[in-house]
């Protein structure tokens, strides 16, 4: 009898099954050389969606959901890029002269570098969410008088556009509402011209980091003679980037400049929306290849006389309504116009409405 112990000896060539096996389950295992799959992120939704390159672009100009089939992961991509830009806040009349209606709050995260802004609003990190369906708000502007509406896209809200109040007479005034961005204020006629300032409203409200937006800008109080703001209310805020335009100070010569312009809104660099850019935000010619939102109103006036003879201020670049002084108040309604649509702008001054807003998410679903 044999030997048990002798070795098997296999012919060149030829491998035992069991060492095919083996190598097998190590490879299953990720023992054998194997490496866990790269994913990347899988979702539909929105009004339009592009490609550029190795991104996909998804535009909500409307309530909708964005539903992530796959989350993805860290060797493909999980990451989110947002833009979510709010309604524009409503300018109070027609009347003595209202402030613009603030833009809508703004918040970001575009995963590129944004030059052409001094102030870089990014926040620091996007978002990375399980596979599941979430809901997206995107505010409409506040009707005459009122703040816009929210935004929403996941954890992140942006603040709707401040309003902003009515004026009244015999020395009162209509302080600018508090939103995402503020509100300009209303002026009224005045006993003198040592009448105080008309508040713009804050900014930022409620407080996020980056700020979301800037304040409006104040009015005066009509000089004697004059009913109200013939000097100009304060232009709503734009954006992140700056304030309202302001009445400077009280003496005639201010008041004969007529309604201040409404702040410009921030811009965003072409690249961020791909092949998409030319049918969102507006063009501003001081920042080239950019798309710039939430503008503020123009301040609203009195009617134009040959004392006062300057109209409504003009609203901001990103879609900020322009104010116009109707000829013979009050007989005859204030001209205005509203925010544009999708842009987030607030309304021109002496009662118009602000503009809805927008979201925009982008991702990154092939190498």
């Amino acid at each position: 009898m044999k030997n048990i112990d002798t070795p098997l000896i296999v012919e060149k060539g030829h491998k035992k099954k069991d060492d095919k096996k083996k190598s097998f389950g190590y490879q299953i295992l990720g023992f054998g050389g194997g490496s866990v799959p790269k994913k990347y992120i899988v979702a539909c939704g929105g009004a339009a969606t592009v490609t550029d390159g190795n991104f996909k672009i998804h535009f909500f100009t409307s309530d909708a959901t964005f539903t992530i089939s796959c989350a993805g992961n860290s060797g493909g991509n999980n990451v989110l890029q947002y833009l979510v830009i709010a309604g524009g806040g409503g300018a109070a009349g027609p009347g003595i002269g209202s402030g613009g209606g603030g833009g809508g709050g703004l918040r970001q995260f575009l995963g590129i570098c944004n030059p052409s802004m001094p102030e870089d609003l990014s926040a620091p990190a996007g978002l990375t969410l399980a596979a599941q369906g979430y809901p997206i708000q995107v505010g409409g502007g506040g009707s005459a008088q009122n703040n816009g509406e929210d935004s929403i896209f996941g954890p992140i809200t942006s603040s709707g556009g401040g309003g902003s109040n009515p004026s009244g007479t015999s020395g009162s005034f209509g302080a600018g509402k508090n939103g995402g961005t503020g509100g300009g204020a209303s002026g009224g006629s005045s006993p003198g011209p040592t009448s105080p300032s008309a508040p713009g409203g804050s900014g930022n409200t409620p407080p996020q980091t980056p700020p979301q937006g800037k304040n409006g800008g104040n009015g005066y109080i009509g000089y004697p003679g004059c009913h109200g703001n013939q000097g100009g209310t304060g232009g709503g805020g734009g954006s992140a980037r700056s304030s309202g335009g302001t009445v400077p100070s009280p003496n005639p010569a201010d008041y004969q400049r007529g309604g201040k312009n409404g702040a410009h809104g921030y811009a965003i660099a072409n690249s961020f929306f791909g092949p998409a850019a030319p049918s969102y935000g507006d063009t501003n010619p001081s920042y080239s290849c950019t798309r710039s939102f939430t503008g503020g109103g123009g301040g609203g006036v009195m009617p134009s006389t040959p004392q006062y003879p300057k109209g409504g201020g003009t609203g901001g670049y990103g879609g900020g309504g322009d104010s116009a002084g109707a000829p013979f108040w009050p007989s005859t309604p204030q001209g205005h116009q509203n925010g544009d649509t999708n842009k987030g702008g607030g309304g021109g001054g002496n009662g118009g409405s602000g503009g809805s807003g927008l979201v925009v998410i982008k991702y990154k679903f092939q190498n």
